[in-house]
C-alpha cells in the first residue's frame, strides 16, 4: 500500500521528499503563519547545579546537543500518543517488540493480537516505538527572543546564558529549523496511512497552544550510530553522538543572565556608573567553570551582552557589554548604565 507523504494539521503542511539513490530522505514544513527562516535563533542554557558541566562544554568546543523526547519537559512533545497504531499488522509487532527489543514473545505477541482486545500492544508499541526511533533522532530546540522573562526563568533559572546563532551558518545536516505548530488541541496521526518519516516529523513539530509564549523554532538531526537513550547506562561514545559540532562564526553574541554573576563575585570598592570589577576565586565555581568561559569569550572575541531589568516598564532588556581581562581572576565589565535600569 503506497503511504501519504503529506499530511496537514492545524493548516500546517508536513511532507518528505525520498532520494532512493542518495539512501535519505528531506523533510518540509509549510507553516503560514511563520513562512519565512529566520536569519537569527537563540538558545538557552542552564548552569545552575551540574549543568554547567555540559551547557560550558557545549560553549567551549562549539557543539549543540540534539535531545532525546526523554529529556523534555513536555510529556506530549514527540510522544508516542500522537501515533494510531490501531491498524498495524501482527508482523510489525513482532518486529519492533520481539526482533528489535526483545519484549514480549512472539507467541504473546499473536495471542494478544488475535483476542478482542490490542490495547495492551498498542500502548506498550505507544511507549516503546518512540525510544526506538529517537536512538538515532533527536531535536535542538531554540527561541526567536533573547529577553523572554520565561524563557530566562524556566531554561537558564536567569543565572546561565544564551548563545545568539546565525542559522545560515549552522550545519547543512540539520533539517530546519522548523517553527513549532501549536494547537488548541492534539491529533493522531494514522501510522498505517502515512509514510513513517511524515508521522516523525509531525510528531516532533505539535504541541499544546499554552507553550506558545516560548516561540520555538526546532531543528531534527539523525545519526545513524545512534544508540543513546537516557535511561539506559550509556558509554561516552554513545553521548557523543547527540553532539553535533557547529562553525565558531555562527555564533554572533553570547548573552550572560542577569544572575550570571553572584554578589560575592563583585568588587564594589572598584564599581563605577561605566564599569565593575569582577573577581572569581579558583575555588569559587566547580572546575572555575566561569573563569573558562569569560576566557573563551575575550581570546575569541565575542560579542557579549547581559540581561538587565528596566526598573519603570517592568521588563528584560539586553545591554552591549565589553569584557576586559586583568589577571587569572579578575575581570573588568564596561556596561551601559542609565537611570531606569538596574544591572
Amino acid at each position: 500500500m503506497t503511504q501519504n507523504k503529506s499530511f496537514i494539521f492545524n493548516k500546517v503542511t508536513y511532507t518528505i521528499e525520498e532520494y532512493p539513490d542518495k539512501n535519505c530522505i528531506d523533510f518540509c514544513i509549510k507553516n503560514p503563519e511563520k513562512p519565512h527562516n529566520p536569519e537569527i535563533l537563540y538558545k538557552y542554557f542552564s548552569v545552575n547545579n551540574l549543568a554547567y558541566i555540559f551547557s560550558v562544554d557545549a560553549f567551549l568546543n562549539h557543539y549543540l546537543y540534539s535531545s532525546h523526547p526523554l529529556n523534555l519537559n513536555d510529556k506530549y512533545d514527540c510522544s508516542g500518543d500522537l501515533l494510531d497504531f490501531s491498524k498495524i499488522g501482527v508482523e510489525f509487532y513482532i518486529k519492533k517488540l520481539l526482533q528489535e527489543v526483545h519484549l514480549i514473545s512472539e507467541k504473546r505477541i499473536k495471542e494478544i493480537f488475535n483476542s478482542n482486545d490490542r490495547r495492551q500492544l498498542i500502548n506498550t508499541l505507544t511507549d516503546i516505538y518512540p525510544t526506538i526511533l529517537y536512538l538515532k533522532f533527536g531535536v535542538i530546540s531554540l527561541a526567536e527572543k533573547p529577553d523572554n522573562i520565561l524563557m530566562w526563568s524556566y531554561y537558564a533559572q536567569n543565572s546561565g546564558f544564551v548563545l545568539k546563532f546565525n542559522t545560515d551558518l549552522l550545519p547543512k545536516g540539520f533539517f530546519g529549523p522548523f517553527p513549532i505548530n501549536y494547537s488548541e488541541t492534539l491529533e493522531k496521526i494514522d501510522f498505517t496511512n502515512y509514510h513513517f518519516a511524515t508521522c516523525v516529523l509531525y510528531q516532533t513539530n505539535v504541541k499544546y497552544i499554552k507553550w506558545k509564549p516560548e516561540n520555538e523554532w526546532r531543528y531534527l538531526t539523525y545519526n545513524s550510530e545512534g544508540k543513546y537513550h537516557p535511561q539506559y547506562d550509556c558509554s561516552d561514545n554513545e553521548i557523543t553522538t547527540r553532539k553535533f559540532t557547529y562553525d565558531p562564526k555562527s555564533v554572533d553574541e553570547v548573552i550572560l543572565g542577569y544572575d550570571f554573576f553572584n554578589i560575592c563575585e563583585f568588587d564594589f570598592n572598584e564599581r563605577s556608573s561605566e564599569f565593575q570589577i569582577i573577581n572569581i576565586p579558583d575555588n569559587s565555581t566547580p572546575d572555575n567553570w566561569k573563569v573558562k568561559f569569560l576566557n573563551h569569550i575575550v581570546d575569541y572575541k565575542i560579542k557579549c551582552s547581559q540581561i538587565i531589568r528596566h526598573r519603570d516598564s517592568f521588563k528584560l532588556d539586553n545591554a552591549r557589554i565589553k569584557i576586559q581581562k586583568l589577571t587569572d581572576n579578575k575581570f573588568k565589565i564596561y556596561k551601559q548604565i542609565s537611570s531606569s535600569i538596574i544591572i
